[in-house]
């Protein structure tokens, strides 16, 4: 899924330095105007109707792009920021539209009384990994034993999020982990947003991102 992303991403860019249409491209890479489409949607499919990979080789040499420039091997198999935000396409969409990145990011309830509730936790989100905690009833108890300072400044986030629909910061990630004895130091971008998890509920979707080595 995360090569779908990346690919589509990069496509669209390379269309839009062509200057063609997306129904230009069809008639110059001998595709119909659907299956260029599919392309740039990032569906890739080898039935007789979807692109498939002679459709999606043809578009690349209109375009002058190879298909490895379009999506090169990936050293890591976590997405960035610009992943997780090209899944976003406004406040309250379904968490399914998330799917690629989604077990790299932390769900949780609306904020109110200056808190943060945890929900859910990914599997490969950088809270687990700085942590090495992946219980989100024991990261939540973490979290109401910092400093009223750093609970504060994630507070802030979210009903900045939850009230304008996402926001991205970064900062110096610092904290005390009690059940692992962890004290990280990380530059971080963070990303949050707005959106429906699977069961219905109005929920903030958090992705961050380590800019730099541990400090």
């Amino acid at each position: 899924m995360l090569l779908s992303v990346l690919f589509r991403r990069r496509f669209n860019d390379a269309v839009k330095r062509s200057r063609l249409s997306l129904a230009q491209l069809a008639r110059a890479s001998s595709n119909s105007p659907s299956k260029i489409q599919s392309i740039a949607n990032g569906d890739f499919d080898n039935s007789k109707d979807g692109p498939g990979l002679f459709g999606i080789h043809r578009a690349t040499v209109v375009l002058r792009v190879g298909l490895d420039a379009l999506a090169p091997p990936n050293k890591t198999l976590r997405p960035d920021v610009n992943d997780f935000l090209s899944c976003f396409e406004g406040p309250d969409q379904p968490m399914s539209d998330f799917q690629s990145v989604i077990r790299f990011c932390d769900v949780y309830h609306k904020p109110m009384d200056g808190m943060t509730r945890l929900k859910r936790l990914g599997p490969g989100s950088l809270l687990v990994e700085v942590s090495n905690i992946n219980d989100p009833a024991l990261l939540q108890i973490e979290y109401e034993g910092w400093s009223a300072k750093r609970r504060h400044q994630i507070s802030d986030r979210h009903v900045r999020a939850w009230t304008e629909g996402h926001c991205i910061d970064s900062e110096i990630y610092t904290a005390d982990f009690v059940q692992t004895s962890l004290q990280p130091r990380l530059s971080l971008i963070v990303a949050a947003c707005r959106t429906r998890d699977f069961d219905g509920e109005i929920v903030l979707l958090v992705f961050a991102e380590r800019l730099r080595k541990q400090l």
